[in-house]
């Protein structure tokens, strides 16, 4: 048995000049392809009633009557795992016994009949999930975008799909919510963090006292290490106009290099000043549009671009002699100052935005890293010519995934 401490963890966020108090409570939950379609559905029907408020009107009129309450239950995708999440928002004038009885609530006490979500509730949280997927399969860059995540991070759970799949939807049923949910209770770990007023502690103390914590066995949590493999090459056909192509790489010994890789996706492919956008798309004209972007949980680099499709091939070999460019010689002082200075301001305007911050937050100390904003920006700044070059040689290329008309690229 676990003891509960290890169950439970507190953090508190300063949040004086805040006008509003904001909760979150975040349950871990490793990822996998086949929960992934009941975690979506799940979110759904939490959202639908509780024991005292058992339908959606009668939450609404609660969080009204907390002079405006903002909450929501979501699932935040972090690596190989997803954070089921609560989050509350109310004004400082609202008692924090009125707050946590609302929250506790929401998180506890969700509406059941005879210890099973109601079918017909569970019915309609799949038509919505079901409408979700759909729409997104209707954003072709979207929808590359997780086509090619998935062949990069292929056997971890990092590929799997939070928002679920289609093909899946079948196999959910009240029991199987019902199951999931009582597996999260009993054997998710959880992280409460309030970011607030001075007395932030105390609450948190309170709101943990509330809450019935399970001492069952945690889970194991997944590593966010990614090993390398063979390239991996796919192309799906839709109706367009334009190709999309998204590549996939991956920076191994990942955890010293995060804020370098930061930076070479900023100088590549982080705005129109990006290298990336200036020599592909402004002087060579072969794209529509380019970004560089990376995951800084698992090391994933993505380059996405909306191209002709009788320009793929040329485009893809355009890239790849970016990279090795940037490899060999580095890039101009210039806008190496300036990926560092913009990734700087990112970060430091984290401290102005709630949500932001306890994000900001949760990331650091759920993955160990324990940074502040302060370290973060300073980590940013030492970012060196030599270490850009170093990140831009190792990085390995894992996927190229082409969206196109049938028959072309």
């Amino acid at each position: 048995m676990q003891k509960t401490e290890k169950h439970c963890r507190m953090f508190y966020v300063e949040g004086e000049k805040m006008k509003t108090n904001a909760y979150l409570g975040l349950y871990r939950v490793p990822l996998t392809r086949e929960n992934a379609t009941e975690l979506a559905v799940l979110a759904e029907v939490l959202k639908s009633g509780t024991e005292h408020y058992p339908n959606v009107i009668k939450l609404a009129i609660a969080a009204e009557e907390l002079y405006g309450a903002l909450w929501d239950i979501h699932l935040v995708k972090k690596g190989a795992e997803v954070w089921f999440s609560y989050s509350l928002e109310v004004l400082k004038n609202v008692s924090e016994q009125e707050a946590l009885s609302f929250l506790c609530e929401l998180m506890q006490k969700p509406y059941m009949e005879q210890g099973l979500f109601p079918e017909d509730t569970v019915k309609r949280c799949k038509e919505i999930v079901k409408k979700r997927l759909l729409a997104a399969e209707d954003d072709k860059r979207a929808f590359a975008a997780k086509q090619c995540l998935a062949l990069t991070a292929e056997g971890n759970g990092a590929g799997v799909c939070a928002d679920g799949y289609l093909e899946d939807l079948a196999y959910v049923t009240a029991h199987t919510v019902t199951k999931q949910f009582l597996s999260i209770q009993h054997h998710a770990a959880l992280y409460l963090f309030f970011c607030g007023e001075h007395e932030g502690r105390q609450i948190l103390k309170k709101w943990k006292n509330m809450l019935q914590i399970s001492t069952d066995t945690l889970w194991c949590y997944p590593q966010n290490e990614i090993a390398p493999k063979e390239l991996q090459r796919k192309q799906e056909q839709k109706q367009m106009i334009q190709a999309r192509v998204a590549m996939g790489f991956l920076l191994p010994q990942k955890q010293e290099m995060l804020y370098g890789l930061q930076v070479l996706c900023e100088v590549l492919g982080g705005s129109a000043n990006a290298l990336l956008f200036k020599e592909i798309r402004e002087k060579q004209g072969l794209c529509y549009d380019i970004s560089m972007r990376c995951d800084t949980v698992t090391g994933m680099a993505f380059v996405e671009t909306g191209v002709s499709p009788k320009q793929v091939n040329h485009t893809i070999k355009e890239i790849q002699r970016m990279l090795k460019e940037v490899a060999e010689h580095g890039v101009a002082e210039n806008l190496l100052q300036e990926a560092k200075t913009m990734l700087c301001q990112r970060y430091e305007n984290f401290a102005d935005h709630t949500w932001a911050m306890l994000n900001f937050t949760a990331e650091q100390f759920i993955f160990g890293q324990a940074y502040t904003l302060e370290d973060a920006t300073k980590a940013l700044q030492s970012v060196t010519q030599k270490q850009i070059q170093k990140i831009a040689r190792q990085l390995v290329c894992q996927a190229i995934y082409v969206l196109s008309e049938e028959g072309e690229a």
